[in-house]
């Protein structure tokens, strides 16, 4: 047999397998394989004599003969180096390296894309790009790409990847290569640059096919797109891979509604009732849903591994000006967990169908129905007279009748081009799905750009379907079953526009494609300079605005958002559009859009209504920077978010005598250092002079007028501060000296200057004579305490404030809170001694929400007051109108609350309702088994997240968690200092004697032990023992570090104090 026939017959011996698919999925026996070997070695050392078709077949066959070589190299040998030499030894071809030379390279290389339909890989050198395209169409390379995507998913997001260009996903591969769990052979694939770039092309294609798994009848399309991109060892494995990138089978059932209750047009997006999130540990109890440039949100809550939507809002309102792909994020309300729950396309394309009576989306109707039309974004009907037009803000919408026949109507794309849309009674077109475009976001009108004929399938319950495909390669026609095909296998693929047009059951729905010339390509990535697109091939050119052709542009970095740019195939006669996300990285810190004050110098206006805002592509994570914290956002769909400073939390505003420094990551661009200075950590110096009787003060700054001093009373910081306009005594270089008549003399005040609205100034002490004067007869014990500023003993400002709250109820309390929010605590000796005093009242604002909790948590925040810094005797003085939602509030802290507020507020009727959170916590602390071991000392490994998230010990889960972040907490000095300090002083806790096993790695016991030592002293501490040195920076520390771990030890020994 000749060899073009063997190599044709292995091509149809092999089902479903289509030029350009990965050669791992050619079915060869041992018998075809020994042939093929055979006839490869015998030519192997004469390849320069050759004729030319000859070349052109041993290129083929060596080609397959060694990535079938390359994957038994590495099935008996996984550590193995991919080397010509090696590869000879399997093939037994002496000297195999001596024989592959440019002759050898250029006959694989043209054989590869005549006889396979693939091109090599694009390494530098031609050795290389033969090596390495063996073990790309070997199968051998799979188990990096699995081990590339499950770094994707634990340290980026297939969101963001996909709007990542090639070079920067190829760098974040660099970075991230020694995490990786593979072989050092595959690993070392990684150091070539070129072959990094060649897997994110890979990669894009797994978001693409990712994106289009969230549709009916799509796991077919994903199975082939990665068997035949990268080669799946088998269907088994492309299959187990397509599930695993699709979305949790709950996010399917949302649905998108039309809404027109109360005269109010919309669309909704319609929620589960159950979901799972898989990023979600145990400590997220309760998260709520909603768009990322959306403020409506609906609640869930955990129930073992899924969560159960709560009663109340079930819909999602379409916020103005969202794109779509829209994101869907999943939060807590009161944390910092955030990620990106599904993305949502837009109801349909073009056009979607709703009843306007029921707000269905509909797929069938009869005739006389009235139905609402909703345009995708960018389309736009020309609709008669006898349409009704719906106010639906960001996309066209109208109202009509089912007609009795059908009815065409313009349709206007959005590149400016027109078609005709069919409004058929009983039914809607047909919608012929096509996997993702070879030329991603070129389109001529609405057909796609393809190298090749596409696959599709039909939308909806079809099972067999005919179809008609016309265009310059001739016309085919047919019948189909309903599955992922490609029908046009009998044409040659000639470049040009065709239709596809397909009916079934009494409906018809057709489409366009384009198929494009050889080695055209449209790349763009964009950058802090702007954004950059190239063309690559002969035919077609970017048309800009001043109708000049060019193959590369590059966009101004103020351009922002999704662009279209005219595109121009001149041969053809065709006019296209390119769309493209223009996401230039950008940072810059403003107001926030309702604040009153308009000057930006200081931090002190940040803090009050000022943040960053920030631009990226859509849905990409951002990290905010402030030393070693980090604190995790994601952008909207339309690529911004503005980030209110109130909202980061207190460990990421840490100033220093530097002030504060900022840099964030957008992706893998990092901002620039932002540095912020914070004039009102300056004491205010002012000098008290008396004139006629007056006492005045005097303070010197560097502010224009008007300037206001205001007065606060340090004996009484909950009464009404005074605010005077100061007057200009004199100026120089420097600013100006401000003096203002005191209120009252003879009395201390707390002083600070605003410039307008801003504050400009610490606060100063002042005595409107020569030292502090006796206090006045009247005052209360704290009066007293607060006039003479220098009593230290905490029993005695406890008792203080005990009685002046039992003569004045609390009112006096939340005003005080209100003036140390304002001014800053710092500045007041009441602030920490009232917070110790006043943690109920906290505990009582979290769980249950009074009128001004909002300067009670501010001022325990600025303090850093932990959590878990609460007594038994607070639950006490606590009682929640609905226990159980309180408790369920409680669990979300990892502070060690929940068993002791349970065992005060005892809502044992309702015991069911709060068992899943108590789970946990019931187990005793125990020897591990084998199983629960290897799950900590390898808590990345297949099958370990669920198993551990469904486990009852909360033990088990939060050593598992310190071990996922081992490289994070090995990098941080507190934690190390800590565990070093109770090991030397303390040793191993007695608690832990019977449970130490020497199999759990020694981080994570030597981490358990300071965990059990610092939470058995706040439990003392709650129990009313004395507070040890240090104490709360310890427990700082843990909760940061060990969240889990800590709530755990902390709640078990709650739980076994109370046992009798």
């Amino acid at each position: 047999m000749r060899i073009e026939k063997f190599l044709n017959s292995i091509k149809t011996s092999s089902p479903g397998w289509e030029p350009g698919d990965n050669l791992a999925t050619l079915q060869l026996t041992d018998s075809l394989v020994g042939q093929l070997n055979a006839w490869v070695v015998e030519r192997a050392h004469k390849v320069k004599r050759l004729r030319d078709e000859f070349k052109v077949a041993w290129g083929a066959a060596m080609l397959l003969a060694g990535a079938r070589a390359t994957q038994r190299l590495f099935h008996d040998n996984p550590d193995a180096r991919l080397e010509y030499a090696n590869i000879g030894v399997m093939l037994g071809i002496d000297g195999l390296a001596q024989h592959m030379n440019t002759d050898a390279w250029s006959a694989i290389e043209v054989g590869a894309r005549q006889v396979w339909g693939v091109r090599l890989m694009r390494s530098r050198t031609a050795a290389r790009r033969v090596l390495e395209t063996m073990l790309l169409h070997s199968g051998a390379l799979w188990p990096l790409i699995e081990a590339l995507t499950d770094e994707v998913e634990r340290s980026w997001s297939w969101e963001s990847l996909a709007q990542a260009d090639r070079q920067v996903i190829a760098a974040w591969m660099a970075n991230h290569a020694k995490l990786l769990q593979v072989r050092e052979g595959l690993r070392a694939a990684l150091g070539d640059e070129d072959t990094r770039l060649e897997l994110a092309e890979h990669l894009t294609r797994f978001a693409e096919v990712r994106a289009f798994l969230a549709q009916r009848d799509a796991r077919s399309l994903a199975r082939s797109a990665l068997t035949g991109v990268l080669g799946a060892p088998d269907a088994e494995t492309a299959c187990a891979l397509a599930a695993r990138l699709a979305q949790p089978a709950t996010t399917a059932q949302t649905e998108w509604r039309w809404d027109s209750k109360n005269g109010l047009d919309r669309l909704v997006l319609r929620l589960p009732n159950t979901i799972t999130v898989p990023s979600a540990g145990p400590e997220q109890h309760r998260l709520f849903l909603g768009f990322a440039n959306g403020t409506i949100t609906v609640a869930y809550v955990r129930q073992g591994d899924h969560y159960e939507r709560e009663s109340g809002l079930s819909s999602l309102p379409l916020p103005r000006a969202t794109k779509f792909p829209a994101t869907i994020l999943a939060f807590e309300a009161q944390g910092e967990f955030e990620v990106p729950y599904v993305e949502v396309d837009a109801p349909a394309e073009p056009v979607g169908l709703f009843d306007a009576d029921t707000g269905a989306q509909l797929s069938t109707a009869p005739a006389g129905t009235t139905v609402v039309l909703v345009c995708a974004p960018g389309y736009r009907l020309g609709a008669p007279e006898n349409f009704k037009p719906r106010n639906l803000a960001g996309m066209d919408a109208w109202s009509c009748k089912l007609p009795e026949h059908a009815q065409m109507l313009t349709m206007y794309c959005p590149d400016g081009s027109a078609e005709e849309w069919p409004l058929e009674p009983k039914a809607l077109p047909l919608r012929i799905v096509f996997e993702p475009p070879h030329v991603l976001g070129l389109a001529f009108g609405r057909a796609a750009a393809y190298s090749r004929f596409p696959r599709f399938f039909v939308d909806g319950d079809i099972h067999t379907f005919s179809y008609r495909l016309t265009g310059p390669a001739g016309e085919l026609s047919g019948d189909l079953r309903n599955r992922l095909v490609r029908p046009a296998q009998k044409l040659a693929a000639i470049p040009g526009r065709y239709r596809l047009e397909v009916s079934a059951h009494g409906r018809r729905g057709f489409a366009h494609f384009v198929i494009m010339p050889e080695g055209t390509a449209l790349t763009s990535r964009f950058d802090s300079r702007g954004t950059h697109i190239i063309i690559s091939g002969d035919e077609l050119a970017l048309l800009t605005h001043a109708h000049e052709h060019t193959r590369a542009l590059t966009l101004n970095p103020s351009v922002h958002g999704q662009l279209s740019i005219d595109v121009v195939w001149r041969r053809a006669g065709l006019h296209g559009a390119y769309s493209i996300g223009a996401y230039p990285p950008r940072v810059e810190v403003r107001p926030a859009a309702d604040a009153e004050a308009t000057d930006e110098r200081t931090f002190e206006l940040l803090l009050g209504c000022g943040g960053l805002q920030i631009d990226g592509p859509p849905g990409i994570g951002v990290r905010i920077f402030s030393g070693e914290a980090i604190f995790v956002r994601h952008l909207d769909s339309t690529g911004h978010r503005f980030i209110r400073f109130s909202e980061l939390p207190r460990r990421v505003l840490q100033v220093g005598d530097g002030g504060l420094r900022i840099r964030v990551h957008v992706g893998n661009w990092i901002s620039e250092t932002l540095h912020f200075t914070r004039r009102t950590d300056r004491r205010l110096n002012v000098t008290p002079e008396m004139r006629a009787g007056t006492w005045y003060v005097r303070t010197k700054l560097p502010d224009s007028p008007p300037v206001y001093i205001e007065f606060v009373n340090a004996w009484a910081p909950w009464t009404p501060a005074q605010r005077i306009e100061a007057k200009v005594v004199s100026r120089d270089e420097e600013g100006g000296l401000y003096e203002v008549p005191v209120p009252a003399s003879g009395r201390p005040y707390q002083v600070t200057a605003f410039s307008r609205a801003e504050r400009i100034a610490g606060m100063g002490l002042i005595c409107s004579h020569a030292g502090r004067p006796t206090a006045p007869p009247g005052l209360d014990l704290l009066e007293r305490l607060l006039w003479e500023g220098t009593e230290r003993r905490r029993e005695l400002w406890r008792d203080a404030i005990d009685r002046r709250l039992a003569k004045h109820r609390e009112q006096w309390v939340f005003d005080t809170f209100k003036t140390l929010r304002r001014y800053g605590s710092r500045w007041f000796k009441i602030a920490e001694h009232l917070a110790d005093a006043m943690v109920y009242l906290r505990l009582g604002a979290l769980v249950a929400p009074i009128e001004e909790p909002d300067d009670v948590e501010a001022v325990f925040r600025e303090l850093d007051w932990p959590l878990a810094r609460v007594r038994y005797s607070d639950f006490e003085r606590v009682e929640p109108s609905d226990p159980v939602v309180a408790l369920r509030r409680i669990a979300e802290w990892n502070a060690g609350l929940l068993v002791p507020a349970f065992l005060k507020w005892d809502p044992r009727d309702r015991y069911m309702d709060v068992a899943m959170l108590l789970a946990p916590l019931h187990e005793a602390p125990r020897l591990l088994s084998s199983t629960e071991i290897n799950g900590v000392c390898s808590p990345e490994a297949e099958g370990m997240r669920n198993s551990v998230r469904s486990t009852a010990s909360g033990r088990l889960a939060g050593l598992v968690e310190i071990r996922r972040k081992h490289t994070e907490l090995s990098d941080d000095a507190d934690l190390r200092g800590l565990i070093v300090r109770d090991d030397d002083v303390v040793g191993v806790h007695p608690r832990l004697n019977a449970i130490w096993q020497q199999a759990i790695p020694p981080d994570a016991r030597a981490l358990e032990n300071a965990v059990v030592h610092v939470t058995e002293r706040v439990h003392r501490w709650r129990a009313g023992g004395p507070v040890l040195p240090k104490l709360w920076d310890d427990v700082r520390v843990l909760q940061r570090s060990a969240p889990i771990l800590f709530d755990y030890w902390l709640n078990r020994w709650a739980a076994e104090d109370s046992t009798p």
